[in-house]
């Protein structure tokens, strides 16, 4: 007896198909047809799909549009709805060009999650878009981190210390 199977892109063991980028962009979506754009932000993208915040309440299995800048209208069907979140699955996988140019515009707050950074440059992707958070702009030295917690807690106890013998001397 022969069993049925399917066929299709491998996913990660969330069932994504692709990284996803955490960001924050302000853009503009509308169901297809003659329907008014709506602002949404923007809180995830990926080649296969985004998360969209939205009052909103759009029905799931629509046919909507996402404008991005600098890459036009692309469209998605609404996938499932949460209180104020929508997440859609673009028609077509969108190009890598296009998701980082999407990407540019926005302040991306976690790139790729939840794969590491590191396969990325490992596997020779194209990573010359993608923005740094940032938290990893700056990073002191341990040195430094330990000399400010250490200087941080003494200046701290002193405070607390002056405070209780003021309160001492006003009740006594």
């Amino acid at each position: 007896m022969a069993q049925a199977a399917r066929l299709g892109p491998l996913r990660d063991r969330d069932g994504r198909q692709a990284d996803r980028n955490r960001l924050r962009l302000d853009t503009s979506l509308a169901e297809a047809g003659d329907a008014p754009a709506i602002d949404v932000v923007l809180h995830d993208l990926s080649a296969y799909g985004f998360l969209a915040q939205t009052d909103a309440q759009l029905p799931v299995g629509g046919d909507v549009w996402l404008e991005l800048t600098g890459v036009g209208r692309l469209p998605a069907r609404i996938r499932w709805q949460g209180s104020s979140v929508i997440g859609c699955e673009f028609d077509a996988p969108i190009t890598p060009h296009a998701l980082a140019t999407a990407l540019k515009e926005s302040r991306v707050v976690w790139p790729n999650f939840p794969a590491n950074r590191a396969g990325h440059a490992a596997s020779g992707e194209d990573t010359k878009f993608l923005a740094v958070a940032p938290h990893d702009e700056v990073k002191w030295p341990r040195w430094q981190r330990a000399t400010f917690i250490v200087g941080s807690s003494v200046i701290l106890w002193l405070l607390v210390i002056l405070a209780i013998r003021a309160l001492g001397a006003a009740i006594g």
